[in-house]
C-alpha cells in the first residue's frame, strides 16, 4: 500500500539561497492576483494524535502528517495542509486539540487563483536518522476534485488524516498510514474556518464542494457521514 522510504533532509528544509518556503509561494501567488481574481478554499484539517492518560495532551505519532493539493490547470500552483511537530519550521498551531476525540485541528483558508484542483496524496514522514516516512507511489495517487471560483469562498469540508497500528516483519507494534477521512463542516466550524480569511473576504458567497458526500474509488479516501 504506502511506499516507505528515507531522505536525507536537505535543500528547502534549510535556509538556502533560492529556495522558497510554501509559506512564500503562497505568499506569492496572492499577491500576483487582483482582488477580482482571488478565490478562497476553506475547511478544517485534522490529523489524528494520542491522547494521554488524564487526556490533556494529545501527540501525533508522525512529525508530520500531511495532504497535498494541486491545480489541475497549472502544474506549478500546488499546496498541501500539514501538521507538524518537531520540525525545523517550527510547531503547528492547532485551533482546536481534543485529546478525548484523539484529535487535533488547524482551520485554514488559502487565496487561489479560480480553476479545478485536486487533492491527491498524503505523507507522513519522521526527521530521526535523516528523514524517512511513507508516501503513496505514483500509481495509488487519488483524485479528490473541486473547483475554485474568483470571488467565492469554496468549503472543502472536514479534512482528517488517520493513523492505524499494525506490526513490523519480528512483530513488534507499529503505527502506520491510515486514511484520507472527509466528513461534513457544522456552520460552526464553517464560520470559522471564514475567519482565518481576509476580512474583505469574508461576505463573499460560499460555495459547498460536498466533498464528503461523494464515494471515492481509492482505498486511502472514505467518506464520514
Amino acid at each position: 500500500m504506502y511506499r516507505y522510504f528515507k531522505l536525507s533532509i536537505v535543500g528547502c528544509l534549510f535556509v538556502v539561497t533560492g529556495c522558497a518556503t510554501l509559506e512564500q509561494k503562497r505568499q506569492a501567488i496572492e499577491a500576483s492576483l487582483d482582488e477580482s481574481e482571488r478565490a478562497y478554499l476553506v475547511g478544517k484539517y485534522s490529523t489524528q494524535c494520542k491522547g494521554n492518560s488524564n487526556k490533556t495532551k494529545c501527540a501525533q505519532h508522525f512529525n508530520s502528517i500531511s495532504v497535498s493539493f494541486k491545480s489541475t490547470d497549472n502544474d506549478r500552483i500546488w499546496d498541501r495542509l500539514a501538521s507538524t511537530q518537531g520540525g525545523f519550521s517550527g510547531n503547528s498551531v492547532y485551533d482546536e486539540v481534543k485529546p478525548e476525540l484523539d484529535e487535533k485541528s488547524i482551520y485554514f483558508c488559502r487565496i487561489l487563483p479560480e480553476g479545478e484542483y485536486k487533492f491527491y496524496t498524503t505523507s507522513y514522514w519522521n526527521y530521526a536518522g535523516g528523514g524517512s516516512g511513507y508516501s503513496l507511489r505514483k500509481e495509488d495517487y487519488f483524485t479528490v476534485p473541486f473547483s475554485l471560483k474568483a470571488e467565492k469562498i469554496t468549503t472543502v469540508d472536514h479534512i482528517k488524516l488517520t493513523t492505524r497500528q499494525g506490526k513490523n516483519l519480528i512483530g513488534l507494534a507499529l503505527t502506520l498510514p491510515g486514511q484520507l477521512e472527509l466528513k461534513p463542516l457544522s456552520e460552526e466550524e464553517l464560520s470559522l474556518a471564514i475567519k482565518k480569511c481576509p476580512v474583505e473576504a469574508h461576505d463573499k458567497p460560499i460555495v459547498q464542494s460536498g466533498l464528503s458526500e461523494k464515494e471515492y474509488s481509492s482505498p486511502f479516501v472514505r467518506s464520514v457521514n
